[in-house]
């Protein structure tokens, strides 16, 4: 109804898609160390035996 309304949501939805893509970023780095310490610990138990 109001014009600072709109602005209110425009800017909490915009806060919402930023929070979702940082929330992304850290959930893909995350997967990448992961997956980094899973293939270093196969690639060192391959070197033992």
């Amino acid at each position: 109804m109001f014009l600072d309304d709109e602005n209110a949501t425009r800017r909490l939805r915009s806060r919402n898609r930023l929070s979702f893509v940082w929330l992304a970023a850290i959930i893909l780095v995350a997967c990448v160390v992961m997956l980094l310490g899973v293939i270093s610990t196969v690639h060192a138990e391959s070197m033992l035996g």
